[in-house]
């Protein structure tokens, strides 16, 4: 798992919450309280946050991983100009793909999900690929 993704969880603690949550949850639960976008950390981070956070913010595991999902998108929208990628929905799935690919010489270990997008009048569709 890249730091930016758990950067990107960082970030929104800090907007949703306070800098204070976040050390908390980070010292609490063994992991760093900074992480460097490039590296590959072990997956056991992510989900030694998500516990913590589940006991300090008082949340369902479903919550908090709507909860991460909701700061990841929200961090790399503003952080890598995602808005570009399209005004709706289906747009912005229509090339979500190949902007991860341009990412990919950042993030050499970073494996993506393509999706295949099927647009009907006022519904979209959103398909792994």
């Amino acid at each position: 798992m890249y730091g930016f993704l758990l950067h990107a969880i960082k970030a929104g603690c800090f907007q949703d919450f306070n800098k204070k949550m976040w050390q908390d949850i980070s010292k609490d639960s063994g992991c760093p309280e900074d992480f460097n976008y490039n590296v590959d950390y072990n997956s056991d981070i992510f989900y030694k946050l998500v516990d913590e956070g589940l006991i300090k913010m008082r949340y369902t595991r479903s919550a908090m991983l709507q909860l991460f999902g909701k700061w990841y998108i929200r961090f790399v929208w503003k952080e890598w100009g995602m808005e570009t990628l399209g005004r709706t929905p289906g747009e912005f799935f229509r090339n979500w793909s190949d902007f991860l690919e341009s990412k990919a010489k950042e993030f050499p270990l970073f494996t993506h999900d393509k999706f295949k997008v099927s647009v009907r009048i006022n519904h979209i569709t959103n398909h792994l690929a």
